[in-house]
């Protein structure tokens, strides 16, 4: 599987991350399909993705919205793509139209099938284990206006993501040190402008990048 899972769709921090990624998928003109969270939020996520993107090199741009029911023939036609990018919003939703659609399993055959698929805040969680990290910290957490009960996420990967991360935030610091007591797996807390991918077993850091394991933190840098 090649993942690369990107704390923020910001522009400038991510420059050097996104060169590295444009040299994996290694074409002249790539071409995008873009999956924001919900439509509401598509013009924004849709309009920084295109300014992104299309500062590098010249590239075909498509958008899929789940939350609007595409029909099967419109998911394949989509999916046909040098790179599928999940955007960020909020994360219950995401998910909750992922499962909807089915797209679950499209997305697990196009990795399979040697593409890739990137993402940023919550288009990195749902892509891990479990998307726990969209619920805390109380005061800064995304709302589950959807009511989704079940937190799957699409374990792409096997360890979770928490995005926007403040090195110096004690209440995001003792959340994922809270959350991490328990687990088999790994927490990783990401900085804007950090990044991790993934290339089957390998997995490279991007950034300073904090590991929360068993109630215990370190900072991995690069």
């Amino acid at each position: 599987m090649k993942l690369w899972l990107y704390s923020s769709g910001d522009i400038e921090s991510n420059q050097h991350i996104d060169q590295l990624l444009l040299k994996q998928i290694n074409k002249r003109r790539p071409s995008y399909c873009f999956i924001p969270s919900a439509y509401e939020d598509f013009d924004y996520y849709y309009d920084e993705f295109i300014t992104r993107f299309s500062s590098y090199s010249q590239c075909q741009f498509n958008a899929l919205h789940l939350d609007r029911q595409p029909s099967e023939k419109e998911i394949i036609k989509s999916l046909k793509t040098d790179l599928i990018y999940l955007s960020g919003g909020n994360t219950f939703h995401f998910l909750k139209y992922i499962r909807s659609t089915g797209i679950e399993s499209k997305l697990r055959d196009f990795l399979k099938a040697g593409g890739i698929i990137a993402g940023h805040s919550a288009g990195a969680i749902i892509m891990s284990p479990n998307i726990n990290t969209a619920s805390y910290p109380p005061d800064d957490r995304d709302e589950n206006r959807v009511g989704l009960t079940n937190l799957r996420g699409m374990k792409f990967c096997s360890f979770e993501i928490f995005p926007h991360f403040y090195v110096r935030s004690k209440i995001q610091n003792q959340a994922l040190l809270d959350a991490s007591i328990n687990l088999k797996h790994m927490i990783y807390g990401l900085p804007d402008g950090a990044a991790i991918a993934v290339n089957g077993s390998s997995v490279t850091f991007h950034g300073p990048v904090a590991c929360f394991a068993q109630g215990i933190r370190s900072i991995i840098r690069t």
